[in-house]
C-alpha cells in the first residue's frame, strides 16, 4: 500500500510540473513504460477532475533581529523627542531618584548603577539622578557605562545636571518605561 502511495505522489508530482520546461542542457529521462503509465494516469486525473494536494508549509520564522542601540553621548536623543530632551536638560522632569557614586570603586560603582537604573525601570521611574563627582575616573567611565549592553536598554538620553542638581558632576537620566 505504501507503494501505491508512493507512485501517486510520483503522478501527481509529475502532473504538476508538466509545463516545467528543464534548464538549457538538462533532460528529463523517463523510461516508455512509465511515460505511457504516466500519461494514462494523467489523463484519468483530468477526466476525474481530481487537484493534486498542496504541500502547505507554514510561513518561514522571521529571523531574529539583533537590533543595536546607537551609543549615547550628554544631550543626544535617540528615540525620544525633542521637547522631551530639552526639558531634561532643563531639568523640567521631576527626578524620582538620586544615585551617589562618591567613594566608591569603579567596580562598586558599575554594579551599583547597573542595578539601580534597573530597579528604576522596574519601578516606572521617568528620570533619575547619577552623581559622579566633578573630576575624577568616574565622571569619565559612567557616560560609557550607560551605553553598555545591559544598561544601553534601559537609557533612552542623559545630559549634564543642572547647576542647582550637581552641575557637570552629575547627569539626568532618562529611564525606558518597560512594556
Amino acid at each position: 500500500m505504501s507503494r501505491r502511495i508512493a507512485e501517486d505522489e510520483t503522478e501527481l508530482l509529475r502532473h504538476a510540473f508538466r509545463d516545467v520546461t528543464p534548464l538549457k542542457g538538462r533532460t528529463i529521462r523517463q523510461k516508455a513504460a512509465e511515460k505511457k503509465a504516466a500519461a494514462q494516469k494523467a489523463e484519468k486525473i483530468v477526466a476525474v477532475k481530481a487537484k493534486p494536494r498542496a504541500l502547505v508549509l507554514p510561513p518561514p520564522k522571521p529571523a531574529p533581529v539583533k537590533t543595536t542601540l546607537p551609543d549615547l553621548s550628554a544631550g543626544t536623543s535617540a528615540g525620544v523627542d525633542l521637547a522631551t530632551v530639552r526639558k531634561l536638560k532643563r531639568g523640567k522632569i521631576p527626578v524620582t531618584a538620586r544615585l551617589d557614586l562618591h567613594g566608591h570603586t569603579q567596580d562598586e560603582a558599575y554594579s551599583a548603577l547597573s542595578h539601580f537604573l534597573a530597579a528604576m525601570q522596574g519601578a516606572s521611574s521617568r528620570a533619575v539622578l547619577v552623581i559622579t563627582g566633578k573630576s575624577g575616573v568616574l565622571r569619565r567611565q559612567v557616560p560609557g557605562w550607560l551605553n553598555a549592553a545591559p544598561n544601553r536598554a534601559r537609557v533612552l538620553s542623559f545630559t549634564s545636571a543642572r547647576i542647582s542638581d550637581g552641575g557637570e558632576g552629575a547627569l539626568y537620566v532618562l529611564v525606558k518605561k518597560i512594556k
